[in-house]
């Protein structure tokens, strides 16, 4: 359940308003904005984040934009921004199956081969953004959205698995390379956390740990930086169901 103080929703839903937008529900709240469910003047539903002025970063905007116009069924669409008043508005295509996040609190472990269609996916989408000389820099079950079609008899076996939320990637310099220390702690690279330099493959790291917590319920390293690196020195706990190629993909 997404919690947004009672007086910030009441604004939100207010400026959501102002620009044509009738919030139906709240379906994402984090440290730079909250992302409402909303109906449009022509009865279409879409998903609009809102994000605080001082929290604004227009290369979100470009790079979602950017990444919009290769039509990848893997990559969340952005439709337009705007401003309001204190307020910025993002709106993209709403995905009507929520986040992989939901399904995990749900479900808590997923069979491999369904695991694997999951990470299939992300990294189909993470093939166009690294194309595009991209680093995403935040995989994790959050961020990736469900597309699942009309009357579909199952949710995770039939939904399109999308990423979303470029609000920290990044181009990468002319040699491809990253500098900025930004992420989720236990999603994160080795060298990210070390504050080195690093490429896309940082990303393809990430993955790797969702798979693992697909595969497990829990994640392979956890904590803050000094636990997390002492962790890194010794091999992931082995997963006792994984297949032999399974099992091999995890290493």
């Amino acid at each position: 359940m997404v919690r947004i103080h009672a007086r910030q929703k009441a604004i939100d839903e207010q400026t959501l308003l102002s620009k044509g937008y009738t919030a139906l529900t709240a379906i994402g709240a984090g440290a730079f904005g909250r992302v409402y469910k909303c109906k449009t003047r022509q009865n279409k539903v879409v998903a609009v984040k809102i994000i605080n002025g001082d929290k604004f970063d227009q290369k979100e905007v470009d790079i979602a934009v950017q990444l919009s116009k290769k039509n990848s069924p893997y990559l969340s669409g952005v439709t337009k921004s705007m401003e309001a008043g204190d307020y910025y508005l993002i709106e993209s295509e709403f995905a009507n199956g929520g986040s992989l996040q939901s399904i995990l609190d749900s479900d808590g472990v997923l069979q491999e081969q369904k695991a694997k269609r999951i990470i299939e996916h992300t990294l189909r989408g993470l093939l166009v953004l690294h194309a595009e000389k991209m680093i995403h820099r935040d995989i994790k079950p959050d961020n990736i959205l469900l597309d699942v079609p009309e009357g579909a008899p199952n949710v995770i076996d039939h939904a399109i698995y999308k990423l979303t939320d470029f609000g920290i990637s990044r181009v990468a310099d002319a040699g491809g390379l990253a500098q900025t220390s930004c992420g989720t702690p236990p999603y994160m690279a080795p060298e990210i956390l070390l504050s080195e330099d690093y490429d896309n493959k940082c990303d393809i790291w990430s993955c790797g740990v969702m798979l693992f917590e697909l595969m497990t319920g829990q994640l392979p390293f956890r904590g803050q930086v000094p636990s997390l690196v002492q962790q890194w020195l010794k091999p992931p706990p082995e997963v006792a169901h994984a297949s032999p190629e399974g099992a091999d993909l995890l290493k």
